[in-house]
């Protein structure tokens, strides 16, 4: 019999791997958080964590660049400047302070069609 075989692990894509590494770092998320957000296996997480693979669906890859909110010239061409990322706790906040602001704004415009008009 041969030699048993061994799958050899190949960082392929370092640039996006670190891209990633460091996108679930400043978003306080975890391998199996993004695969749920996406939705994908945690396995393909995995692969993209590692170097090993890329997205190769183009809604799995716009879904990444719609949670990071990055662009996807960056997140898989390197072009482009690096963005300013936000974590993903810090957007919800500010698209629930714009919910907050849309409700108070209406609030005082039938406020004001209440108020008696002298």
């Amino acid at each position: 019999m041969g030699r048993p075989r061994t799958r050899a692990f190949k960082n392929k894509h370092p640039e996006f791997a670190k891209k990633i590494q460091d996108l679930l770092t400043v978003h306080k998320m975890n391998q199996s958080e993004l695969a749920k957000l996406i939705p994908c296996r945690p396995l393909s997480v995995s692969l993209w964590v590692s170097g090993e693979r890329t997205p190769t669906l183009e809604w799995q890859r716009k879904r990444l660049c719609e949670i990071f909110n990055v662009t996807s010239d960056w997140l898989f061409h390197s072009e482009g400047p690096r963005p300013i990322v936000i974590p993903r706790q810090i957007m919800d906040s500010l698209e629930q302070l714009d919910s907050i602001k849309q409700s108070l704004t209406n609030f005082l415009s039938e406020w004001k069609n209440l108020a008696p008009k002298k």
